[in-house]
């Protein structure tokens, strides 16, 4: 069998016809943990731009200061 993404053909094995689909991925696999090292508070309070973007948001008022804490998100802490 032969396996291609995005197309449906015909294959021959023997005298019998087999057809394979196969769907392409969706480009959004959200990881969790990916998104936090990225976006997280610590990764924020590593570089003097993200500290400077916590003060501000300090400063402004702001009950939430990252967009995600410990894996979760923010808005979801109460």
């Amino acid at each position: 069998m032969l396996f291609v993404r995005e197309q449906s053909f015909l294959l021959t094995k023997g005298s019998s016809f087999v057809i394979i689909v196969l769907a392409m991925k969706r480009t959004w696999q959200p990881k969790k943990k990916k998104r936090l090292r990225k976006h997280g508070f610590l990764k924020l309070m590593s570089t003097k731009d993200g500290r400077n973007t916590i003060k501000r948001r300090r400063t402004k008022g702001r009950k939430i200061l990252a967009r995600f804490y410990k894996g979760k998100q923010a808005r979801n802490i109460k």
